[in-house]
């Protein structure tokens, strides 16, 4: 089962997009050795902060899921899951490189081990997993070490875009992972809301049906739709699209095991998802806002065809400017 063919096809074009235009692969190779060098070992900090290792001996149940998980993705190698003392539902995936071994490290809450069910609790694992194959980890090293600095990462304005753009981007990739881990699109859409609010079904009616009507029903406004997806990381996004790719003949496929679907039936799925996940672009939808973008760009075109020496600076500015308001 090549469970790389449904990555999101968003997610991979604008990791490869980083790679060329910005020599990534230099700069992530160099964090990477310079960490097995500094030797810094976060799975001694989680056992020292109260942590600990879910064995076979310590948790069976846990254990078995998380076997399970491993077995329904065809995966191989050592993933470590810990769990740690909080009340909120939630979960992480860690690469830890060193020189002796790479370390793959999932970090689950004792809220969401006492909290969800089994199923749930596989697609939240299918999920941070997920991070892994894909290799979303690597990714990481681009983000800002300084907190006091302006900059999220330490790309240039443009790049730093691209890259909050991939960050949502790739959480599909990895919603469809945990969807096949758990085989069973309501529970995996009940482990997701119940992360993403922190509320069970004591408090919450998880009718999955009425919140995607509410979903399309957002559709009609694309400005409510637009703030709703940017100041949110995606989860009504999330749900839907989750949702296209279970009800798809290509989840059929792969919950089995096979990877018999067609280019053809991909490519109509990726369709119908890049229609959602266009909403979340930074692009003005209102005539009268169009029409602003539009006269901004002749003015600066404008400006910039006076001169009869553009230079790069006065360039970066433009564009630093106009890439806070468009996309």
């Amino acid at each position: 089962m090549d469970l790389q063919r449904i990555r999101y096809r968003g997610d991979k074009a604008d990791v490869d997009l980083l790679f060329k235009d910005y020599n990534l692969e230099g700069i992530i190779s160099t964090s990477e050795e310079r960490q097995k060098m500094e030797e810094s070992n976060f799975r001694n900090q989680l056992l020292k902060d109260g942590a600990f290792l879910l064995s076979k001996q310590i948790s069976p149940r846990i254990f078995s899921i998380i076997t399970e998980t491993k077995e329904k993705l065809d995966l191989e190698g050592e993933y470590e899951v810990f769990c740690l003392n909080s009340n909120t539902i939630n979960a992480f995936a860690y690469v830890q490189p060193a020189a002796e071994k790479i370390f793959f490290i999932v970090g689950i809450t004792s809220a969401a081990l006492e909290e969800l069910e089994d199923l749930e609790i596989q697609f939240i694992l299918g999920h941070e997993l997920g991070h892994f194959l894909f290799e979303h980890n690597r990714m990481n090293y681009l983000i800002n070490p300084n907190k006091n600095s302006q900059g999220v990462t330490l790309l240039p304005s443009m790049g730093e875009s691209i890259f909050l753009r991939w960050r949502k981007k790739c959480e599909i990739s990895t919603d469809r992972i945990g969807l096949i881990a758990c085989g069973d699109f309501e529970n995996a859409a009940r482990a997701m809301l119940k992360t993403a609010y922190g509320l069970t079904g004591k408090n919450l009616n998880l009718d999955v049906d009425s919140l995607l009507q509410q979903i399309d029903a957002l559709k009609e406004e694309p400005e409510a739709l637009e703030v709703n997806y940017r100041s949110h990381p995606l989860m009504p996004l999330r749900l839907k699209v989750m949702q296209m790719f279970a009800e798809s003949p290509i989840f059929a496929q792969v919950v089995k095991g096979k990877s018999h679907f067609s280019d053809k039936e991909l490519n109509e799925l990726e369709d119908q998802t890049d229609q959602w996940v266009n909403w979340i672009k930074r692009y003005p939808r209102r005539p009268l806002d169009l029409a602003a973008m539009q006269l901004v760009t002749a003015a600066g075109i404008k400006l910039v065809m006076t001169e009869a020496v553009i230079m790069d600076e006065e360039i970066k500015v433009i564009i630093q400017i106009l890439h806070k308001y468009f996309t």
